[in-house]
This record gives C-alpha cells, sequence and structure tokens, in this order.
C-alpha cells in the first residue's frame, strides 16, 4: 500500500509545507502549529489519483476545505487549496481559526473534496464522457474526507487538519493483450451502455465521508484514458453484464472483440475493477479479473468471442 500526506502552506505566513510520504512514522509531516489560517494535512491510501503513471499534486491541482457542510461557500466556511508545483498553497479563500472557534460551541467539522469543488447533495452529476485525455479522466474523479476535532482552549492551539481522502467512484482499468495477433493495433477500447450520471449523499464519518449512488438510467459510451495497452475510467456503481449493463468493445486491427459476461461484475464505490483481456484469432480470454481498493483483490474467471463477421 502507498500513502501520500500533503500539508498546506505558504513561506510568508510561516504555513506547512508540501510533503510526499510514504507509510513510515519517520516521514509523516509535522503540521503547522498556532496558524492564523485552517491548513490541512491530508492523505490517500492507495494509489492516490486515478491517472494512470501519477501522483496526485501536480501544478494546477486543486483541493477544496469545508467547515461543517461539504459544498458550502459560506464565507469563512469555504477554503481552496492550490498545488504550485512545489507546495500545496492556500488560495483565494480562506478559513481563520480565531473565527471558526469562536463560532463553536463543541466540535468543529470539516468536509474537504478534490479535484473537483463538492457537488451538492442529491443534485445529479456525472463522470466525463471522453476520459481519453488526463483533463477529462481527472476531472471524473472525486475524492471525499470527513474529519472532527475537539474544540480547543483558545484559537491558537490548532494544528493542521490531518484527514484522509477516500474515492467515492469506482474505476475500470482494462488490459489488452493482443500479442496473439499478428502486428495487432490497437484501434480503441471503448465502454459502451454504461451511466455516466451519479448522486453524492454526506456523511459524518472518516472511514465513509459519502455515498454515491449512480442516478437515472441513460447510458452512453465512455472513452477511456490510454497507457500503453492498459485503459483506465472513472465511473458510478454499475454492473459489467450482457443484459442491462456496461459491455466492453475493443477494436484490433480488421476485427471487433466485445466482452459482456452472462454473470455480473459489478463497479463498487472506492475500489478498481480491473479486467485482464487476452485477445487471439480465435476470440479473447478473460484471464482474470481483480476488485481492489486500489491495492490487492479478490479474482473471477471467464470468456468472451470475437464478434461474427458480417
Amino acid at each position: 500500500m502507498k500513502t501520500r500526506s500533503l500539508v498546506s502552506g505558504t513561506a510568508a505566513l510561516a504555513l506547512s509545507a508540501l510533503l510526499f510520504t510514504s507509510c513510515s512514522n519517520e516521514d509523516d509531516p509535522v503540521p503547522a502549529i498556532s496558524s492564523q489560517y485552517v491548513t490541512i494535512a491530508p492523505s490517500v491510501s492507495g494509489e492516490v489519483i486515478t491517472r494512470a503513471g501519477s501522483a496526485y499534486g501536480e501544478d494546477g491541482d486543486k483541493l477544496y476545505l469545508y467547515y461543517n457542510t461539504a459544498g458550502s461557500t459560506t464565507a469563512n466556511q469555504f477554503a481552496d487549496f492550490r498545488y504550485d508545483g512545489t507546495i500545496w498553497d492556500l488560495g483565494t479563500t480562506k478559513m481563520k481559526w480565531s473565527t471558526l472557534h469562536e463560532a463553536a460551541s463543541g466540535n468543529l467539522p470539516f468536509y474537504a473534496t478534490a479535484p473537483v469543488i463538492a457537488p451538492t447533495t442529491a443534485t445529479k452529476v456525472s463522470v466525463e464522457t471522453d476520459q481519453s485525455s488526463t483533463a477529462g479522466y481527472k476531472k471524473s474523479d472525486l475524492l471525499v474526507a470527513y474529519k472532527e476535532i475537539a474544540k480547543a482552549n483558545d484559537a491558537t492551539k490548532y494544528t493542521a487538519l490531518d484527514i484522509d481522502m477516500k474515492h467515492v467512484l469506482a474505476k475500470l482499468t482494462i488490459e489488452v493483450n493482443a500479442k496473439a495477433i499478428e502486428d495487432a493495433v490497437i484501434n480503441s477500447v471503448t465502454i459502451k451502455d454504461a451511466i455516466p450520471d451519479y448522486t453524492v449523499a454526506y456523511s459524518k464519518s472518516e472511514d465513509t465521508p459519502a455515498t454515491t449512488t449512480v442516478y437515472g438510467s441513460d447510458k452512453t459510451e465512455i472513452k477511456p484514458l490510454p497507457n500503453g495497452t492498459v485503459y483506465s475510467a472513472v465511473l458510478p456503481e454499475q454492473a459489467i453484464k450482457k443484459i442491462d449493463g456496461i459491455i466492453i468493445v475493443i477494436s484490433v486491427n480488421d476485427k471487433t472483440f466485445t466482452y459482456q459476461p452472462k454473470d455480473a461484475i459489478n463497479l463498487k464505490q472506492g475500489k478498481n475493477t480491473t479486467l485482464k483481456l487476452r485477445l487471439s484469432g480465435e476470440g479473447v480470454a478473460l484471464g482474470d479479473v481483480t476488485v481492489s481498493e486500489w491495492g490487492e483483490g479478490d479474482t473471477t474467471q471467464g470468456n468472451i468471442e470475437e464478434d461474427p463477421q458480417p
């Protein structure tokens, strides 16, 4: 398992600098103490961002922090953070510990989202249909965290918020092995009959800060992000299945292969489902299906056939 830890900061205000760490304690960041503004020490266990080959924390990445209500932009209850290539810095909107401390009668609850602003509860949200670019793929992801801290004795005693970001959508990874086909050229991989729409419900739980639910029944095609012969997409929970489910269409040279299992393989929130497809002149063998929390997972097996020629 890999964990990335990040601390927000501005040098002028003596806030803490960005640190990327592994699971070892000696690398844990030390949060800023007695900072005027609310700062953060976020971490994401497992794969830090869904983009293949990249860590979360690239120039221009965004992270949003909310006091009490996810998505609220009420003055001094919302802050934005920007990665400038070196550190996560405070954005244009900030929160002051002194204001929150004065208003609080008990514990102080916070939500955080990345890389997009928090969707409003029960409002339809959609993943991008074209995730073949880094921008479209990254924009489709949604990370959420919840953190509640005790009210300190005074406003100078708060430290950076230690928050654990959770993936609240599902990831689908398709590994295509076409070595058995002579001079194979993978023209495209398409995820068909996928529902891109979903809603979000937030909860006061660090383990499950939000739950996403597929919305409606409108279906579309999703273009996944290619990385060599591996294709990835972010989707709401739904099933890969021949009837009333997602199917995978692969175009290689002049042939088309469709993966449409009779028994459903369910995409699950916070988990990565990996399909390992081996292609040959006779059809496709599904080597295995791995379902994991962006780490180790279980395996099942099945088969799909080449589409009949017209």
